[in-house]
């Protein structure tokens, strides 16, 4: 049975409980979104508490300037001149600049997000409107938004990640514009920084030490599971806690992005029932014995230990005993075979009904109800 063909959901549901009893662990506090760009599926941990945005605030305001720029109300090539108003150090490198000096719009935008530069962001945003970006911030969705205060929250900020690649899509000009500044910002200490080397990530960083904040969200390009990711910090112990937190999460998604459990719809006679916690292993299914045969009646399970085996009986009697020389997986504390062999191994005829998206195994041979019985369960 060909993987492609079964078409199963990813389960996230684990590692919505990994990420959650890692970040409860975590000194501070945090937020946390995910979404998977193919399927659409999302989680969150305080997905909607509110943090102080820091430079994250540049997503909303880069995208409200492209989109201006894409719609011919503001011209790219236009050069703003550098007021005192519009000073603050930190991170870029305008602030050395001389008072008078001009920049073109084009210029600023990819400073204020390459860079992470404050001038260019003060800049832009004296000569958009604040309210103007708030307002297209609000009518995007957000949820945490302040006419005055900067604020923002995880499911906000992947909220701008995914109206970019939506602009990118329906502006390509622009949109990828936008796209390349933030897979080339210099700041890449957190998210991609626990990714394999070559993986592109469209993302922005934010800092805001006075609140031991730390930040990073963004569009991670995995090959075949891309997704939208965002970390949130505050009160944490320092830079360094705070952006290793950031890096083991994104480590943590990636990582399941790479091999995920499965959600797969089982009929059993003619009864339909979920199995959690399936393998996908070179385009078959791999499912948890245990789960797999908590389903079929008339069979029970127990672990031999001292053999690193599993014992399936039917009707008090042994039908059949596997361990690695046969073809068990062990996986996460847990015992694999494909579906299929199982399922005919225990008398039942196993095919995809592709009409109703799901595996029907049929009985041929069923062994009497008996006593069963669990012993230690796989």
């Amino acid at each position: 049975m060909a993987f492609a063909e079964a078409g199963a959901a990813v389960d996230y549901e684990p590692l919505r409980e990994e990420l959650a009893a890692f970040l409860d662990g975590r000194a501070g506090e945090y937020g946390f979104f995910f979404e998977d760009l193919r399927t659409g599926s999302t989680f969150g941990y305080n997905a909607r508490a509110s943090f102080h945005g820091a430079s994250t605030f540049k997503v909303p305001l880069n995208l409200y300037l492209f989109g201006e720029i894409a719609a011919g109300r503001v011209n790219p090539n236009l050069y703003l001149t550098y007021r005192e108003t519009h000073y603050e150090g930190g991170t870029g490198y305008l602030h050395l600049k001389p008072f008078g000096s001009s920049f073109r719009i084009e210029r600023l935008a990819r400073d204020s997000i390459v860079y992470s530069d404050n001038v260019a962001t003060n800049m832009l945003l004296g000569y958009l409107g604040r309210s103007n970006v708030v307002a297209f911030m609000r009518g995007l969705g957000a949820t945490a938004v302040s006419d005055r205060d900067n604020v923002t929250c995880a499911e906000d900020l992947a909220l701008y990640f995914r109206a970019v690649l939506a602009f990118a899509g329906e502006q390509p000009e622009h949109g990828e514009r936008l796209l390349s500044y933030l897979r080339n910002t210099v700041y890449r200490d957190r998210i991609p920084a626990a990714l394999p080397p070559g993986i592109p990530v469209a993302h922005k960083t934010g800092n805001w030490p006075a609140q031991g904040s730390w930040h990073d969200g963004g569009i991670v390009e995995h090959p075949y599971r891309p997704y939208i990711i965002v970390v949130l910090s505050r009160n944490a112990p320092g830079y360094s806690y705070a952006c290793a937190t950031i890096r083991e999460v994104s480590r943590r998604v990636y990582a399941y992005q790479d091999d995920p459990f499965y959600r797969l719809t089982v009929e059993v006679d003619g009864e339909p029932v979920v199995l959690s916690g399936v393998l996908n292993r070179d385009g078959r299914f791999l499912v948890p014995v245990r789960g797999f045969v908590d389903f079929l009646p008339g069979y029970a399970v127990q672990w031999l230990p001292a053999e690193r085996a599993v014992r399936i009986l039917g009707a008090g009697e042994e039908v059949l005993r596997l361990d690695a020389d046969s073809g068990l997986v062990l996986y996460g504390g847990r015992s694999y075979l494909p579906l299929r062999r199982l399922g005919e191994e225990l008398g039942y005829a196993v095919s995809w009904d592709a009409d109703r998206a799901m595996v029907q195994l049929v009985t041929r041979t069923l062994p009497e109800q008996g006593p069963g019985g669990v012993e230690e369960l796989v």
